[in-house]
């Protein structure tokens, strides 16, 4: 009887085991809500997509992608952690432990290429999101890959420094998956569920893109009474950010002489034509 316990004992702790490892791959912090799917390269692949709390008490949608990244069976299933700010930007990916992204002839990803794919997926505007799948080859040059032991297109120029070498399908497949719909869906989203906490993560960032869609939110009165938080978001100095506030100040802003005095206490951090726009208020008596 003791024995049949304690083997029912091992089998809990087994099974535990197993089904927190479950948890920590789809739910990384005590706060999680599934929010999005987005289907693979194939439809089988369906990745959700979470709204989590990071560590420093941040918002951020991620999700673990699993996917193929070509029509064949030569290249690998591609699975990688990926992360998503408020407004649906890609931020970075992590590798999952017993899953190494490989290129051609099936080599391991170097620090370089990591580095490199890092740089395209970042680069929301890069041409591999202007080119077909179809135009990724010129199929006037070739390479031999020896353990597939086939002939194949070689990358297009246009393309061939836009990609990490040697994995053009994997680049091009995540790019599409991290920088397509599901930015549009992540930011209607955060627009449908905005509270506070967003709005202040948004407003305090580092990325102007955040910035301005907390700004958008904000009517007259949310500057007139909200002025010392804008004056924060201004000293930044960002150009594009400080633009787009000077242009929707209201005029009650300017009737405060304590406010005139903060603005010209900034002056010097302001670019020009954030400058010209303000000007035009700041002469008057």
């Amino acid at each position: 009887m003791p024995g049949k316990y304690f083997m029912f004992l091992i089998w809990i702790i087994l099974l535990s085991g197993f089904k927190n490892q479950y948890s920590r791959i789809r739910y990384t912090g005590e706060y999680s809500k599934e929010v999005a799917i987005i289907p693979g390269k194939d439809s089988v692949f369906l990745n959700p997509v979470f709204l989590n709390i990071s560590d420093d008490d941040l918002y951020r949608y991620e999700s673990i992608l699993k996917t193929p990244v070509c029509d064949d069976t030569l290249c690998q299933i591609v699975q990688i952690k990926v992360y998503w700010d408020l407004i649906g930007d890609y931020t970075r990916f992590d590798t999952l432990a017993g899953y190494p992204l490989t290129k051609n002839d099936h080599l391991l990803f170097t620090s370089e290429d990591y580095s490199k794919l890092q740089a395209t997926l970042k680069d929301d505007n890069s041409i591999i999101g202007r080119k077909s799948e179809s135009e990724l080859l010129d199929n006037n040059r070739n390479r031999y890959s020896q353990k597939l032991d086939a002939v194949t297109g070689a990358t297009d120029l246009q393309i061939k420094n836009a990609v990490v070498d040697g994995a053009l399908y994997s680049t091009y497949t995540l790019w599409h998956l991290v920088n397509g719909d599901i930015k549009n869906v992540l930011a209607n989203w955060t627009i449908k569920n905005y509270n506070s906490k967003m709005e202040q993560q948004l407003i305090f960032s580092d990325n102007t893109n955040s910035i301005i869609f907390a700004l958008k939110r904000f009517d007259e009165q949310d500057y007139v009474g909200r002025f010392q938080e804008i004056l924060r978001v201004m000293k930044k100095g960002y150009p594009l950010v400080n633009f787009y506030i000077a242009k929707n100040l209201p005029a009650e802003i300017f009737l405060s002489e304590e406010n005139i005095q903060s603005l010209n206490q900034i002056w010097q951090l302001l670019d020009p034509n954030t400058k010209s726009i303000l000007a035009v208020y700041l002469s008057l008596d």
